[in-house]
């Protein structure tokens, strides 16, 4: 099986580069350890390379193997790929760095808000409380803003919000 037989069994289009990649960002992104396992495959490489190195490569592989299918062995393919990714990302730190808003979505634990006012309706909706206090309850708990918490308790007393 040559290199564009085994990316178009991963379900990648390999009429144009564009649209490969196009695809790949489309679709799910993939762990560090399968960019690695597809990069293996396609290269016999790729298995010491870290976290974003290895995504990367994985799309420099992908493109430079449609682009050029006959100019690369697996080896160059690898190296060519390698060389491209780490300029990259050693050219482009802006493209990695996160906001303030990225770091405070990273910390958040336990689930979307909607999660955990599901939750919380269904440990205390038979508890009798007040508005004032299921507003209160979804300030604190939920970290919603007070207007928020009043429309999400409305909507879980209309059983319209989904819980």
């Amino acid at each position: 099986m040559n290199i564009i037989e085994k990316i178009e069994s991963y379900g990648i289009p390999t009429h144009s580069y564009v649209v490969a990649i196009t695809h790949i960002k489309d679709s799910n992104e993939l762990t560090a350890e399968e960019y690695r396992i597809r990069i293996h495959h396609l290269t016999g490489n790729g298995s010491d390379l870290d976290e974003r190195t290895a995504k990367y490569t994985y799309l420099y592989c992908i493109q430079e193997a449609i682009r050029s299918p006959d100019t690369y062995n697996a080896a160059e393919l690898y190296k060519v790929s390698v060389d491209k990714a780490t300029t990259f990302i050693d050219n482009n730190p802006w493209v990695f760095a996160e906001t303030e808003e990225t770091t405070i979505k990273k910390k958040r634990k336990g689930g979307t808000k909607r999660d955990k006012t599901c939750a919380l309706w269904a440990k205390h909706k038979d508890d009798g409380l007040t508005r004032k206090e299921w507003i209160a309850k979804l300030v604190e708990e939920v970290e919603l803003t007070p207007a928020g918490a009043s429309t999400y308790y409305a909507k879980l007393k209309k059983e319209t919000f989904g819980c």
